[in-house]
Order: structure tokens, then C-alpha cells, then sequence
């Protein structure tokens, strides 16, 4: 049996989680600010579908289209990784590899500094 990984080709690395606060099943999940790190094709899809259910959203990308794409469906553009962090509840990352993560996450500028 094939795995994911061999079926499909650009897996990429993905992580959400709980920056600040409680998670409250009772309260308005809307209320919420999602950041997203990795504004290509699949972080574009969980951005604007966030959004069409009435979500905040914040974004970070390196690639300046990738940011222009989304902004135009109403994401809030941040300066790097920990700036997200600043501003958003939750985080997700949808990259392309673990050193991409560990830089998000690890680095100077990244979710965790």
C-alpha cells in the first residue's frame, strides 16, 4: 500500500495550535483570530474558507503574490511569523518542510521568539 506521501507528491508540513487563552467549545468560535503562516495553495484555501465563516484572519508569506492574493479576501498582513503571533488566537502553518517549519517556529523572527 502506497503511503500519503508517495500518493501525494507536495505534502506539505502543517501545525495549528492555541497561542493564548482557553479553548471554549461554549463560546463564539468566530470571535477568534486565526493566523496562517503559508499563503500558497493549501494556506489560501484554509484562509478563505476561515473567512467566509466569519473569521479574522491574519497571514504571513515570503512570497509577496501570495500575500497580495490574499489580502484581496480580506487577510490582515503581518510582518513575519512572531508578529502573527502577536495578533492571532490560533495559529496554523501550511509549508512546504520541516526546516520551513522549524524556521517559522525557531527562528529570530519566528512564532516562538
Amino acid at each position: 500500500m502506497q503511503s500519503l506521501r508517495d500518493r501525494i507528491p507536495n505534502f506539505g508540513i502543517w501545525v495549528s495550535f492555541r497561542l493564548r487563552g482557553e479553548y471554549d467549545v461554549a463560546a463564539d468560535a468566530t470571535s477568534d483570530t486565526v493566523g496562517i503562516v503559508g499563503l500558497g495553495a493549501m494556506g489560501f484555501c484554509y484562509a478563505r474558507l476561515l473567512r467566509e465563516a466569519g473569521h479574522r484572519v491574519v497571514g504571513y508569506d515570503t512570497s509577496p503574490e501570495n500575500m497580495e492574493r490574499a489580502v484581496r479576501i480580506g487577510v490582515e498582513p503581518c510582518a513575519s511569523p512572531r508578529d502573527l503571533a502577536t495578533q492571532a488566537d490560533f495559529a496554523l502553518t501550511a509549508l512546504p518542510s520541516a526546516a520551513a517549519l522549524r524556521a517559522v517556529c525557531e527562528g529570530p523572527d519566528g512564532i516562538a521568539a
